[in-house]
């Protein structure tokens, strides 16, 4: 069943936009229970409720504005819809979240919180990757993980770190699930994005067979980008090259010889609209390219 229309004017007060809401949900067949809390005693209180109703056995959130969406409510509202969702009560699958509004609702809200799978992958990617800022390379294997665990869970696509297929994997989800049919127009699944890049990068650790670590770079920023360099005798065969270079510094450059590579620039690419065979293609001429550059095995 489909949630009844509302119209909301600009001039509505919260109390009377609430009204409205509650007396459509009720001819549908629902009942609004606030979010006391939430309600009364935070700042939002003033211009955006929050309630929860159940129709046809699936249970809903529902929030109710008239006023404007500006950056400091959307985040605000963000943070709180997460929340709810993480300790939703009772416990079941993931509520699904309707706005009312008397203006148009910013598409991250929409993003994050629409219907589709590629949405509630983005949902949940949110809570790790928290749209890339204060990013640190050190989490590049957690959030790897989880984009492993989001592809089988949202999208029943199964892979690892050492997936042979792993760049197919990723590019199925993206070109399949990712398109701009899941979301409103200008919304992006920016979490989704950054967890499948550093899944991309951790593939490519664990596939090519030079030493590696994740670093900053001047010029790739705001992402860690991937330097590859030669094995030498004493090296060890894990294929890790120190660890992970992070903190606000970010060198100019590095003075030994390496490739450096921005895996996350790449999965962007292809979201963005890279033929799906892209990250295939570019895992071969980044091989080649380490091959030439640092030499083979057989030659270090």
């Amino acid at each position: 069943m489909c949630f009844p229309e509302v119209e909301l004017k600009p001039g509505d007060s919260i109390e009377e936009a609430d009204e409205k809401v509650a007396r459509a949900i009720e001819a549908a067949g629902g009942t609004l229970m606030a979010f006391e809390h939430l309600n009364t005693l935070f700042p939002t209180s003033s211009h955006c409720h929050f309630f929860q109703t159940s129709l046809k056995d699936r249970n809903h959130i529902v929030v109710v504005t008239s006023s404007q969406w500006e950056e400091k409510s959307v985040l605000a509202v963000l943070n709180i819809l997460l929340n709810i969702r993480l300790d939703f009560d009772p416990p079941g699958p993931a509520p699904r979240v309707r706005f009312y509004s008397a203006h148009p609702v910013a598409p991250v809200l929409l993003t994050v919180f629409g219907d589709s799978a590629a949405c509630q992958f983005e949902s949940r990617a949110v809570m790790v990757s928290q749209y890339g800022y204060d990013l640190d390379a050190t989490q590049s294997y957690q959030l790897g993980a989880v984009a492993i665990h989001l592809l089988r869970e949202c999208l029943g696509i199964r892979t690892d770190f050492n997936d042979p297929q792993g760049e197919q994997r990723i590019a199925e989800a993206l070109t399949r699930w990712f398109s701009s049919r899941s979301f409103p127009e200008d919304g992006a699944p920016i979490n989704a994005v950054v967890v499948l890049g550093f899944l991309y990068g951790e593939m490519l650790r664990a596939r090519l067979p030079y030493l590696s670590r994740w670093v900053w770079l001047k010029e790739y920023a705001p992402w860690p980008a991937l330097a590859f360099g030669p094995r030498t005798s004493d090296d060890d065969e894990t294929s890790v090259m120190g660890s992970a270079e992070a903190g606000p510094g970010m060198p100019e450059k590095i003075d030994k010889p390496q490739v450096i590579f921005s895996p996350l620039a790449t999965v962007f690419s292809l979201y963005q609209g890279s033929p799906p065979s892209f990250l295939e293609d570019t895992t071969a001429s980044l091989a080649k390219k380490c091959d030439e550059s640092l030499g083979t095995l057989d030659e270090t």
